[in-house]
């Protein structure tokens, strides 16, 4: 292994951040096979390195790295799990099963990272779910969070199940469920 790779990689758990964007910077750029070291890096779960490794494998975007990104949709460690949602929003719809089925099993931080990936895909596939997942949910970020979704979605489907949210004792619930409502009935008229 190149002694400048290993320079680069014990500098991703630097406490310097402009010390940790240099050596990810070097890392995206470099032309060598890094994949399955940056792989290795990420399951270890540990702190910056392993998040520094994830950014790198998904500004890579290597296909090689889907399946480790699978898998740290449900990791502990939340960072893993929003980088990984954010690697598998590059593919679009392909990995909407995917971004859904960790949903229930992933952290709270993970969760929000995946409703907006849901979001930004656009699939109305996710309809469905997330209705079934804002039954079963009492953080009010995470109803706002879906409720929005819902409302960008833009499916009709949605609509007797954000009303139930319009007058919510949370201020930020409330009002996304009035603006999620507004822009679906706007669709349905």
């Amino acid at each position: 292994m190149d002694s400048q790779i290993l320079h680069w990689v014990d500098d991703l758990d630097k406490a310097d951040i402009n010390v940790r964007q240099i050596a990810r910077r070097s890392l995206i750029a470099y032309d060598g096979d890094i994949s399955e070291l940056m792989i290795n890096i990420m399951f270890e779960q540990q702190g910056r390195r392993s998040w520094e490794a994830a950014i790198i494998l998904t500004e890579r975007r290597d296909e090689r790295a889907i399946g480790a990104m699978i898998q740290m949709l449900t990791s502990r460690h939340p960072v893993l799990g929003q980088v990984a949602a954010e690697a598998l929003t590059g593919y679009g719809s392909r990995y909407l099963d995917t971004l859904i089925d960790a949903l229930p099993n992933c952290t709270y931080l993970t969760q929000i990272a995946i409703i907006g990936a849901l979001e930004r895909i656009g699939d109305r596939r996710a309809v469905v779910p997330l209705v079934k997942f804002l039954q079963v949910i009492e953080q009010q970020v995470l109803l706002y969070t879906t409720i929005r979704a819902l409302g960008v979605l833009g499916d009709p489907e949605a609509i007797n199940s954000i009303r139930a949210y319009i007058n919510h004792e949370n201020s930020h619930v409330a009002k996304h469920a009035r603006m999620a409502l507004q822009q679906l009935e706007a669709r349905t008229d």
